[in-house]
Order: C-alpha cells, then sequence, then structure tokens
C-alpha cells in the first residue's frame, strides 16, 4: 500500500507516466537501498564509536575511495580560489550535516530517524521557492505529500524498527 501511494506521488511530482525505463528504476531502487544502509551503519558506527570519531573515519575512507577522481580534478583547477570553494563545500556540504545525522541517530531511532528524513521533499520545494522563485501546482504539493506520508506511514507500520 505504501509502496503504490509512494508510485502515485511520484508521478503526480514529475508529470511522467508511471511506468519508466528499467535502469531508471533500478537506479532508484538503488539510491534507495544505499540510502536506507547508510542510516543503519551510521547508527552502528554512532553507537560503537566515542565522539564524532566514527564519522571522521568515514570521511578518510570516503576521501581515500574517491581520491582518484577528486585528485585529478583538483589538479585541473589549481586556482585558491577553486581550492577554498571546494574546502568550504567538503565542511558545509558534508562534514557538519554527517555530523549533525550522527548525532540524531544517537538519540533517535532509525524509525523515528528515517520519519524525520521524509520531510525531505517539503523541505526541498521550500527551498526551490524561497531561493529559485519555483512554484509548485496543486499536483505536485499532493505528489509530495504522498511521497511523505509512504514513507512516515513504511516506516511508523514496520514492526519491530527501532
Amino acid at each position: 500500500m505504501w509502496a503504490i501511494t509512494a508510485a502515485i506521488g511520484v508521478v503526480l511530482l514529475t508529470g511522467a507516466a508511471p511506468v519508466g525505463s528499467l535502469l531508471g528504476v533500478a537506479c532508484a531502487l538503488a539510491a534507495a537501498a544505499t540510502v536506507a544502509a547508510s542510516i543503519l551503519l551510521a547508527r552502528h558506527v554512532g553507537k560503537h564509536a566515542q565522539g564524532l570519531d566514527g564519522l571522521a573515519l568515514s570521511i578518510a575512507a570516503a576521501a581515500l575511495i574517491t581520491l582518484p577522481v577528486s585528485l585529478s580534478a583538483s589538479l585541473n583547477s589549481a586556482r585558491l580560489v577553486d581550492i577554498i570553494v571546494i574546502a568550504a563545500i567538503g565542511v558545509l556540504g558534508i562534514a557538519i550535516p554527517y555530523a549533525l545525522e550522527f548525532s540524531a541517530l544517537r538519540r533517535v531511532g532509525v524509525k523515528t530517524y528515517s520519519i524525520l528524513l521524509s520531510l525531505d521533499p517539503a523541505i526541498a520545494g521550500l527551498a526551490g521557492l524561497l531561493f529559485l522563485g519555483q512554484q509548485l501546482d496543486a499536483a505536485e504539493v499532493l505528489g509530495i505529500a504522498l511521497v511523505m506520508a509512504a514513507s512516515t506511514g513504511a516506516v511508523a507500520t514496520q514492526p519491530g524498527a527501532s
């Protein structure tokens, strides 16, 4: 029931027909699985690490994994201003949000955290309105509401999740 509710919401949001490419569906499912895995892994690391040690180790591992791509990109844009922008993005876009996520996962269960994440579509719509001047039509607002309801409902009715 929740998957159908979410699918209707996505169709309303995107205006797309309910049938899409298999590759697109596979990518969406892979993205959902990786988000779920990252939440569960962050919860596990948060329980077993002191302070932000686990987060620091995670970011260091991610930096090493992406080093080949990031090194070639940084060598192609060696201007100081570019390096400063990249560093700011790393702090503001990675370190601070993940530190907050780590902290939240230690204080609330995965179930509560997942329900809070279901607010993301509404926050994205609000950000689009405030920062980009984008207007949502009634179908898009209903689509966001359905996606949020499906996410919340699926997590809230899942037995044994904490």
